[in-house]
């Protein structure tokens, strides 16, 4: 799971501190599911056709990075933090060697050129004890040459992907448990406010809520295209239910648990 360095481990649950290291579990789950989601769209996109050396090798190039984000340190308010594998080593479809070569194929040939795992070469030719000519090459990745690889690229992402939907429901239903029987901790480390709904709510429709915000670039560096994950966990199940509004008036409403689609 994500480690912050500062952060407070194994606080007495129920307690503020033990609310902020569930929520970042919850985020931590969540960010790593949106990043091998994403690496293996691209590699499904790679897979379903033939598109040219150009578009396969950025797709192959994008799967890999993306994959590996997860699992390399980022900067947080608290310090650095980098999602583990110990909860997804416990899935039985990960593919522990393939992760491994994934993260050095990342950082040694795509997002880093590691010059002693990809030499170069120069020559020089000469006619008699004339130097006519000198001739340097270095490598650089294009993409992926086997299918079969591919494939298995994509049946670990899958596995992962599982896996990570079940961690992720099962902190987000410890926090939601734990935030009933301690609401004033739960209050007091949750900066927004809970979302009204009406008397009648079909799960699946619930209002729009807070939106996450674009990272900030400045003017014309600004023209990026951004995608949110979102996670819906219910907490209720379909039936009718007595609730007390704001001014303390009590009714009955029906809630449709729609599953996700």
């Amino acid at each position: 799971m994500g480690e912050e360095e500062g952060a407070v481990m194994n606080p007495e649950r129920g307690t503020e501190a033990w609310f902020v290291t569930a929520r970042s579990r919850c985020v931590d789950h969540l960010r790593a599911l949106a990043s091998v989601r994403s690496a293996a769209e691209y590699i499904d996109v790679l897979l379903a056709a033939r598109h040219g050396v150009q578009v396969e090798g950025a797709l192959h190039s994008a799967a890999v990075i993306a994959y590996a984000q997860a699992f390399t340190e980022a900067r947080t308010r608290h310090g650095k933090v980098r999602y583990k594998t110990r909860a997804l080593k416990e899935a039985p479809g990960f593919d522990g060697k393939l992760h491994d070569h994934l993260i050095r194929l990342r950082n040694q040939l795509i997002a880093h050129v590691d010059y002693a795992h990809m030499p170069s070469v120069m020559d020089t030719h000469q006619i008699g004890d004339l130097r006519v000519a000198m001739t340097l090459k270095v490598k650089r990745l294009t993409g992926i040459a086997s299918r079969p690889l591919a494939e298995r690229y994509l049946r670990h992402f899958r596995d992962c992907m599982t896996r990570l939907e079940e961690l992720l429901n099962r902190e987000m239903t410890e926090l939601a448990t734990e935030a009933q029987a301690h609401s004033a901790a739960f209050d007091a480390t949750h900066n927004i406010p809970a979302i009204p709904t009406g008397m009648t709510r079909d799960f699946a429709d619930l209002p729009e809520g807070t939106q996450v915000p674009d990272p900030e670039f400045e003017g014309e560096l600004s023209a990026y295209v951004y995608t949110t994950l979102e996670h819906n966990l219910p907490l209720v199940e379909s039936g009718k239910y007595r609730v007390r509004d704001s001014d303390g008036n009590e009714g009955e409403i029906e809630v449709e648990v729609t599953p996700p689609r």
